[in-house]
């Protein structure tokens, strides 16, 4: 069984991998082969898909505070979940000569880049330094951004290799992760809006001690 420091170290690696937007990586990529755009149209469109980041990364500094770091971390995944999904009808559907579906490409870019900066975008470094102490905080965050950057790197290396293996379902390998994501932040991850570290420390406890008891039963 873990203590509660694993239980702590595990939830931040967890949602620090998670906050890897992949299309982002990639946007240009996705517009010019995914959606046939020209070059200059992909362009234009990753220009634009930066400027809602960052807005929505702003207006998300706003909502933590209002609606709560696991809800919103929680809305980000499941739009970003879904977006994936609609992503892959789109480019199945421009690559079956269907042309208007290169809007549907935009759109679902646009919509995966504001779930992201709602929720894993920014939420996860809330999180992760709530969990923990003053003491403990400085380690903590040090592995929460060697995750991030360790899943940054392969994701960055490994998805034209993918999308050249698979082409337009290269996204239903992230839809899977994104439901792992999904239902271990609504399993494990609490909400740690105006909770001091000892309650939450006393929360992990006692799941820690249940586990514990329901072992031994």
């Amino acid at each position: 069984m873990y203590s509660v420091n694993e239980y702590k170290i595990l939830i931040t690696v967890a949602i620090n991998i998670a906050m890897r937007p992949q299309v982002m990586f990639y946007s240009s990529l996705i517009f010019e082969d995914g959606a046939k755009m020209t070059h200059e149209n992909a362009v234009l469109a990753t220009i634009g898909m930066g400027c809602i980041n960052v807005v929505m990364t702003v207006i998300s500094v706003v909502l933590v505070e209002k609606a709560g770091r696991r809800t919103l971390h929680l809305a980000g995944l499941g739009g970003m979940w879904a977006t994936t999904i609609f992503l892959t009808i789109s480019l199945v559907l421009v690559e079956n000569s269907y042309q208007w579906a290169a809007w549907m490409c935009i759109i679902g870019v646009f919509l995966f880049v504001i779930s992201f900066a709602t929720g894993p975008g920014s939420i996860p470094w809330f999180i992760a330094a709530e969990l923990f102490g003053q003491g403990a905080r400085p380690a903590a965050m040090t592995v929460g951004v060697v995750a991030n950057y360790v899943a940054n790197f392969f994701v960055g290396l490994c998805f034209p290799h993918l999308q050249s293996a698979i082409e337009q379902y290269v996204f239903l390998i992230f839809t899977g992760f994104l439901t792992i994501f999904l239902l271990f932040t609504y399993k494990f991850v609490p909400e740690t809006k105006n909770r001091p570290i000892e309650e939450i420390t006393a929360m992990f406890k006692r799941d820690a001690q249940k586990s514990r008891n329901e072992q031994f039963l």
